[in-house]
């Protein structure tokens, strides 16, 4: 099963920068085995990362030469669970969180700034 969630800065006022976190849910489930299982979800970091945990957005205006980012915190909650037997085929929610520091982008060029991380969830 392939979820999906968009989060959302909204503008950024570059001439104002203020902190701006937003979150977003998904659900995920089990359709799984007769015995207890523990779900440990990791994530790729996204396309732009400089680093473990240094994720970052990229401009997506090809002709800025270099390309433009800024930089943003990323997490997600829960990073495991264990589903008794009971749990299986009910709906899991996971929650994620990114956070932009207006210091982040109050010199950066406007424009629609997007990156895409993949979530993987291994019981």
């Amino acid at each position: 099963m392939t979820n999906t969630a968009n989060l959302n800065f909204g503008l950024l006022d570059p001439a104002n920068p203020a902190d701006i976190t937003v979150t977003a849910s998904i659900n995920f489930d089990c359709n799984g085995k007769d015995k207890q299982v523990t779900f440990i979800i990791l994530d790729d970091d996204g396309l732009y990362e400089t680093g473990i945990n240094a994720n970052r957005m990229k401009n997506t205006n090809a002709a800025l030469v270099p390309a433009q980012y800024i930089p943003y915190a990323f997490s997600y909650n829960p990073v495991s669970k264990t589903l008794p037997k009971a749990s299986f085929q009910t709906p899991q929610p996971l929650t994620i969180t990114g956070t932009i520091l207006g210091v982040d982008y109050e010199n950066v060029y406007e424009g629609i700034y997007t990156d895409t991380i993949v979530l993987t969830i291994n019981p």
